[in-house]
């Protein structure tokens, strides 16, 4: 039975990856404060869980996350604990295999944000990099902490840059969830309107599900590597809203009310070439956009 680690495992991708690595039959273990109790900021105490372990693999999905309808926090506060969680606690991680079990596999989750600024259509791992928010800059210094343990020390240490990928576990905080939920208040008599920033913003969006398995054939491959995992097809925000309503049998332009001043980033279309994935492990995402709105719908609704 291979075990495993998941770093920040209550989230979306971590909630998701668990019930998929124990299909599998993996021991599962959660670093949180419900199960494996540890500082990961204290370097010796994550030295001594890789030590106690000996984790098959790792998935480190720990991300400070705002979304951009957030407001902003101040530069040096988020700065700071982006790079804490995106970098440092990395950092520790990596270090302790190293020391202690340099067999183990650490899959890092980094971002389509390391392409935020980006002026090219579809980006693949060829791309410049371009990040235009602390988020972006942080998830790539941590890509390329991976790179330097992988290619001094002979760390299996891949990293995944994540595009959008929904389900019915994404944050409200997100456009995706917001709109679904949104639409649900509505039918439901609890709001009477559904507040936007820009309709016509245009993302790759894919599902939850499939990129969880993505992320383990990652660590099953012969040699570590970074890949992009996306779904290859952008839609717009207003595409989102017309499912959702079209679903309900709701006429979307009688509730929604477009404010482009919500908005607190803007960035470059980002949309993936999947050539490379495609390649490496037969990866294709299975699930379509309009089905991932619906059966979203169709959970939360029960």
């Amino acid at each position: 039975m291979k075990k495993t680690i998941i770093v920040w495992s209550w989230g979306q991708d971590g909630t998701i990856l668990t019930k998929f690595l124990k299909e599998k039959e993996y021991q599962v273990l959660w670093i949180e404060k419900n199960q494996i109790s540890v500082d990961i900021l204290d370097i010796e105490q994550v030295n001594k869980i890789i030590q106690e372990v000996s984790p098959n693999e790792i998935y480190y999905l720990a991300a400070y996350h705002h979304s951009s309808q957030e407001k902003m926090e101040e530069n040096a506060v988020l700065f700071e604990k982006s790079y804490e969680v995106h970098v440092k606690w990395y950092f520790n991680f990596l270090e302790a295999i190293r020391r202690h079990h340099p067999i183990s596999r650490i899959f890092y989750a980094s971002s389509s944000l390391i392409f935020g600024n980006t002026t090219t259509q579809i980006q693949d791992e060829t791309t410049l990099p371009s990040p235009n928010s602390f988020y972006g800059v942080t998830k790539l210094d941590g890509m390329y902490l991976g790179k330097i343990y992988r290619n001094q020390y002979d760390i299996f240490a891949s990293a995944w840059i994540l595009y959008n990928h929904e389900s019915e576990y994404r944050s409200s905080k997100f456009v995706f969830m917001k709109v679904i939920q949104g639409v649900l208040d509505i039918k439901n008599w609890k709001s009477d309107k559904l507040i936007l920033g820009n309709l016509s913003a245009e993302v790759d969006r894919g599902s939850a599900y499939d990129y969880v398995e993505a992320m383990r054939n990652i660590l099953q491959t012969e040699k570590a590597d970074d890949f992009i995992i996306s779904s290859g097809e952008t839609h717009t925000v207003q595409e989102l809203v017309e499912i959702a309503f079209e679903y309900l049998g709701m006429d979307w332009e009688k509730y929604v009310v477009e404010e482009g001043g919500i908005l607190q980033r803007k960035m470059g279309k980002l949309y993936w070439n999947h050539q490379k994935i495609t390649k490496a492990l037969g990866w294709k995402p299975k699930m379509k956009f309009k089905d991932i709105v619906v059966n979203t719908m169709k959970i939360l609704q029960h």
